[in-house]
């Protein structure tokens, strides 16, 4: 019997290691055309000092051994339905393609095992910023109508006229009420965008764009090509991406110590507008392999795959939880 290990945040349940072949996976994707461009893939990779990796004398990484464990899949919309078209077989014989040309090398038992990586994919939603167009066609409007009355007042004041006999100006009295509006119409607008920021870094920090969000909202980006930098990063956030987050945790550690020891962390993600992500996984994780155990410094952008070939599926073995836990 064998059962797919979910790792949650609280704590580790139980834990499922899967040797994956390299063939690939030829029953997912069907021939592409050959006018196919593959997604730009965004990715950021951070790797705890104590994970270093040696090089062969031919200057090849030496080989790593992995099993997979099976994270989380995160749709919020629950309506994507090519987040399930792959099962997590399919899914890790992919991602293998990928490590594979990093050198890191699938196992079927855990005597051999160095690292089981997790495995965690999904799609983050759309920032609705519906309202704040709302509120910027409102204070325009509301600018619009403060400008004629003070013109109005100013007319009036140079005729002599505008006030009544009582004293009472209604053109200043409406003014007074215009510019209450503009205050409680900014304290909104105020209270909107922390809210999107708010959004935006929670998806920043899934994504792994988080480091560099923080640096640009640090300092006054009001112009100048941070400025810009800081909108595309926007723009990219507030858009539908679909996302993997890869987690190595060292094997031996966590099998004989039942302690999580985390190794590196590599986070890549597409703009998912027209695309399938089970159709694009091979691409981005390409594009991305690079960066698997290797720390990425500041965040990348705009990464391309190379040649990606798939074959058939071969599952080598799998050892279930009861053989894992054994000293």
């Amino acid at each position: 019997m064998s059962r797919f290990a979910r790792f949650g945040n609280s704590s580790l349940q139980s834990l499922l290691l899967v040797a994956i072949g390299l063939l690939g996976v030829a029953s997912v994707f069907a021939e592409r055309e050959k006018k196919y461009r593959p997604p730009r893939t965004a990715a950021h990779s951070t790797v705890d000092p104590s994970f270093v990796r040696e090089r062969l004398p031919d200057g090849q990484w030496k080989p790593i051994t992995y099993a997979f464990g099976k994270g989380n899949l995160i749709d919020p919309t629950e309506r994507d339905k090519s987040l399930n078209q792959l099962s997590f077989h399919e899914l890790g014989a992919i991602l293998s393609k990928a490590l594979l040309t990093e050198n890191y090398v699938p196992t079927p038992g855990p005597e051999e095992t160095d690292l089981v990586i997790v495995v965690s994919w999904g799609k983050t939603i759309t920032f609705d910023d519906g309202m704040d167009e709302i509120g910027l066609i409102g204070m325009s409007d509301t600018m619009n109508r403060l400008n004629g009355i003070n013109r109005a007042i100013a007319t009036n004041d140079a005729a002599g006229e505008g006030r009544s006999p009582e004293g009472i100006d209604p053109a200043r009295s409406e003014r007074e009420s215009i510019i209450s509006e503009m205050i409680t119409m900014t304290m909104m607008n105020d209270m909107f965008e922390n809210r999107r920021r708010r959004s935006n870094y929670s998806n920043a920090k899934l994504l792994g764009y988080a480091p560099s969000l923080e640096e640009l909202y640090s300092f006054d980006v009001a112009a100048g090509p941070q400025k810009s930098l800081l909108l595309d990063l926007e723009a990219e956030i507030e858009s539908d991406r679909y996302f993997v987050i890869l987690q190595a945790f060292d094997f031996q550690k966590m099998w004989k110590e039942k302690e999580k020891k985390l190794l590196w962390v590599t986070r890549f993600s597409i703009r998912a507008k027209g695309r399938n992500f089970d159709e694009e996984l091979a691409a981005m994780a390409m594009a991305a392999s690079s960066l698997f155990g290797n720390e990425s410094d500041k965040f990348r952008r705009n990464l391309l795959p190379g040649k990606i070939r798939m074959g058939e599926l071969e599952v080598i073995s799998v050892v279930d939880e009861e053989e894992s836990g054994r000293e």
